[in-house]
């Protein structure tokens, strides 16, 4: 993610790549020339710099992150913020206390299907079903709710406004990598409305799908190819006479998607905006602390009994 961070920084007209941090010199440096940075191993390094990017391991996060926000340097972090629920609250409190912005990267908030869905959603949600499955990874340490889920957990609650009520899941633990590598998880939200969610790292292919439920009408989301399709029931037939026949009429609209550009870069704009202060800084560490709270409740109940 760090190269994808620099490409996406580098192309921005908002900002300015100055340096790419990384313990490997030779991989920082190897980033740093192709899009005219400097390359340092340490953050205590750099200087003269506005904001930064972490997209280092998430077990990293939290001291990188909270020297930073010392330094009264806005951050921009991958998710999840910090491994624990405690350590994503103490960031977000050192946040608030310096009065630097702090941003996770959420980058499905900003693609161009879930946005245009959310936007023709006109009654409230009752059943909501995730599914983002994935071949197996290399080089990830965290397990998959850490690394996929914790992405519709956070759009799931931007549908709805009802508080969570419960949080259940289950995983598959896999012996090869000891680390949870297939995650399902259940909310409930107060107004009895069902959210479901999958994600794995033991598909055979990628998978990014939503489908969005409510009294009136299905929306399915393709997160990959950025499409949405809504269906309407409009009547539903019964053969006379107790015939046996049933026949139902479903209206079918594929809604134009406007692209306004990559995820990445939308939400690196997004950055921009929080440091302009066009974006609360408050309300964007709520947003942050929600998903994360919804997280740590899941993992909870998934944990493996012994």
């Amino acid at each position: 993610m760090g190269a994808n961070h620099a490409r996406t920084i580098f192309r921005s007209e908002q900002f300015h790549l100055s340096f790419v941090v990384d313990a490997d010199f030779e991989r920082a440096q190897a980033l740093a020339q192709q899009y005219g940075a400097k390359a340092v191993t340490s953050i205590a390094e750099i200087k003269d710099i506005q904001a930064a990017v972490v997209a280092t391991s998430t077990s990293s996060h939290f001291g990188i992150v909270e020297s930073l926000l010392a330094r009264k340097i806005p951050v921009l972090c991958e998710k999840p913020l910090t491994p624990s629920l405690k350590l994503t609250q103490d960031l977000i409190d050192v946040s608030r206390e310096n009065g630097v912005p702090v941003q996770c990267g959420f980058v499905e908030r900003f693609n161009p299907a879930f946005q245009a869905a959310k936007k023709m959603i006109d009654q409230p949600v009752i059943h909501a079903q995730s599914i983002r499955h994935s071949p197996p990874a290399v080089r990830i340490s965290s397990g998959v709710a850490e690394d996929l889920l914790i992405h519709d957990l956070d759009l799931a609650l931007t549908i709805s406004s009802s508080p969570v009520r419960s949080v259940v899941g289950s995983v598959y633990r896999s012996a090869r990598t000891g680390v949870d590598e297939i995650s399902d998880c259940i909310i409930n939200l107060e107004d009895n409305s069902v959210f479901m969610h999958s994600a794995s790292r033991m598909s055979q292919r990628k998978i990014r799908d939503w489908r969005i439920c409510t009294e009136k009408d299905l929306f399915e989301v393709d997160l990959l190819r950025q499409t949405v399709t809504i269906y309407e029931n409009i009547n539903q037939e019964i053969g006379a006479s107790g015939a046996a026949s049933y026949r139902a009429r479903t209206m079918v609209d594929y809604p134009f998607i406007e692209r306004a550009g990559e995820p990445l870069a939308m939400q690196l704009e997004h950055f921009a905006k929080l440091l302009n202060g066009e974006v609360d800084e408050h309300t964007e560490r709520e947003s942050i602390l929600a998903s994360h709270v919804v997280l740590s409740e899941y993992l909870q109940s998934a944990e493996p009994k012994q």
